[in-house]
C-alpha cells in the first residue's frame, strides 16, 4: 500500500467504511446498539495504535447515522431524545475522525517517501544488474570472437605446416624442385633489346647436338635424383601359357596340413536306439486316483448321508514322475 498516494489510501479507507447496506427487516434498535459497539471498538483500536481500523469504524458510524439509517422504515419511530444523543456522538466522532485523518495522512506520506527511496534504490540496482548482464554479454561475445580468431589462426598455421610437409614430400619423391634450387620464378616476357627476333634462316631441318652454351645447365640425374628409377618397359606381345606344365601339388604339405586317418584306426559305433529320451511336460499333468476311492468316501460319509447332511472332502497326494498321485 505504500506505493500509493496518501490521498488515495485515505479514499480507499472511506470506501471500505461505506460498503454496507441497511436491511429494513432488522429492528432499528439493533442498529443503534451496533453503533455503540462501533464507538467502543474504535476507541480500543485508537488506544492500541491501530489508527486505520479506528478510522474505518468512525467513518462507518458516521455513514450509518448520517446517511443510511434514515432509509430504514422504522426511523420515524425513534425517540427524539435518542436522535439528539446520537447527533451529539456523531459530532464528537467527526472531530476525532478529522484528527485521525491528518495523522494517517502524515504517516502515509512518510511511508510513501520511504517507498520512493526504496524504489529508487531498487531501480538503481536493476539498472546496475542490467548493465552487469550487458557487460557479461559483451565480454562473452568478445571471448567468442577471440576463440573464433584463434581457431582461424590455428587453421592457417595447420594449412601452412601441411603445405610445407607436402612440399618436402614432393621434394623427397623428386616431383617438385629439389632443396637448394629455390622457388620457381614467375615467367616474365623480355622486352626491348633483350628480345630475340625469330629468323627462319638460322634453323635447319637436320638434328644437331646442343651447343656448348648449355653445358652449365644441371643434368636430369642431378635434378630428379638417383632414387627415381627409369620407367619399366613392357612387352606388349600376348604371353603364352602351357596348361600341360601345371605344377603338381605338394603331397608333403598336403599330408601335413590335412592328415588322413589311418586305415588301422577302428571307426566308433553308435547305437542310435539307445539315445536318451528327454520328455518335457506340456499341458496338464496326469492324476493317479485309487480305484476304491469312491467306495471309501461313501463308507466314511454314510453316517452323514443317513442324517441328510452333506459331506465334503479334499484330495491330498504328491508329485512323482510328473504325475499327481492321490
Amino acid at each position: 500500500m505504500a506505493e500509493r498516494e496518501p490521498g488515495t489510501r485515505l479514499r480507499l479507507l472511506g470506501d471500505t467504511a461505506a460498503e454496507f447496506k441497511i436491511d429494513c427487516n432488522i429492528p432499528i434498535r439493533r442498529y443503534f446498539r451496533s453503533g455503540q459497539e462501533m464507538i467502543k471498538m474504535a476507541e480500543v483500536y485508537h488506544n492500541e495504535g491501530s489508527l486505520e481500523a479506528a478510522y474505518i469504524l468512525y467513518m462507518k458510524y458516521m455513514t450509518l447515522f448520517v446517511e443510511k439509517l434514515k432509509a430504514h422504515r422504522d426511523f420515524s419511530q425513534v425517540l427524539p431524545a435518542e436522535k439528539k444523543r446520537v447527533k451529539g456522538v456523531v459530532k464528537d466522532v467527526m472531530g476525532k475522525t478529522e484528527v485521525l485523518k491528518l495523522t494517517l495522512k502524515s504517516r502515509f506520506e512518510e511511508e510513501h517517501k520511504v517507498w520512493l527511496k526504496e524504489e529508487q534504490v531498487r531501480r538503481w540496482e536493476e539498472q546496475r544488474e542490467q548493465a552487469r548482464r550487458d557487460e557479461e554479454m559483451k565480454e562473452a561475445g568478445r571471448r567468442r570472437m577471440e576463440e573464433v580468431a584463434s581457431i582461424e589462426r590455428d587453421r592457417q598455421v595447420a594449412l601452412w605446416h601441411q603445405a610445407q610437409l607436402d612440399k618436402e614430400d614432393r621434394e623427397n619423391r623428386g616431383v617438385g624442385p629439389p632443396a637448394g634450387v629455390g622457388e620457381i620464378q614467375d615467367y616474365t616476357p623480355s622486352r626491348g633489346a633483350d628480345r630475340v627476333v625469330y629468323d627462319p634462316s638460322k634453323y635447319s631441318d637436320t638434328a644437331s647436338a646442343p651447343s656448348q652454351a648449355n653445358e652449365g645447365l644441371p643434368s636430369y640425374d642431378s635434378v630428379v635424383g638417383p632414387s627415381v628409377s627409369p620407367p619399366p618397359s613392357y612387352d606388349r606381345a600376348t604371353p603364352s601359357y602351357d596348361r600341360a606344365a601345371k605344377p603338381a601339388p605338394n603331397i608333403t604339405a598336403l599330408s601335413i596340413s590335412h592328415p588322413t586317418p589311418s586305415s588301422s584306426t577302428p571307426t566308433p559305433a553308435f547305437d542310435r536306439s539307445a539315445k536318451p529320451i528327454i520328455s518335457t511336460p506340456t499341458g496338464l499333468r496326469t492324476v493317479m486316483v485309487p480305484g476304491d476311492l469312491s467306495e471309501a468316501f461313501l463308507a466314511v460319509a454314510k453316517s452323514n448321508s443317513d442324517r441328510g447332511v452333506e459331506t465334503l472332502g479334499t484330495l491330498g497326494g504328491h508329485l512323482a514322475n510328473n504325475k499327481f498321485i492321490v
